[in-house]
């Protein structure tokens, strides 16, 4: 696994990456940096100074009435970026959106990189305690 330290001392970890639905948004899809439309989806578990699960980077869906919203991270270099695009049902017209989440990420040591089993067993305890 990959992992990095952020500026404010949090940890990033990469997680699994798999094929992105090439139906997602239909024909319109997720862009990405250069404007080709994005082929796989990436997880990234962001953890607090203590080590704690903070966040969960992940592909996310919504829609509000005709507008359907779809967005992905990416780690580009030293930054951790958030590509979303949005297609109106109704019109059908798509719009896209490219945002930075955090800057200045330092790849850590494979020995100071959390395991694949304490990011599983942290999975486990949220899920345990939203229910």
């Amino acid at each position: 696994m990959q992992a990095w330290r952020t500026p404010d001392g949090r940890t990033l970890v990469a997680g699994p990456v798999g094929p992105l639905s090439d139906t997602l948004l239909g024909p319109h899809g997720i862009l990405g940096p250069d404007g080709a439309s994005l082929t796989e989806e990436h997880t990234y578990y962001e953890l607090d100074a203590s080590g704690a699960l903070w966040h969960v980077y992940e592909t996310t869906v919504s829609s509000v009435e005709y507008e359907l919203y779809a967005t992905t991270y990416r780690v580009e270099g030293t930054a951790l970026h958030g590509y979303e695009s949005s297609c109106d049902a109704f019109s059908g017209e798509s719009r896209h959106r490219h945002t930075v989440k955090f800057t200045g990420l330092t790849p850590l040591a494979p020995e100071e990189t959390p395991s694949e089993e304490r990011i599983h067993a942290m999975l486990i305890q949220r899920g345990a305690s939203a229910g």
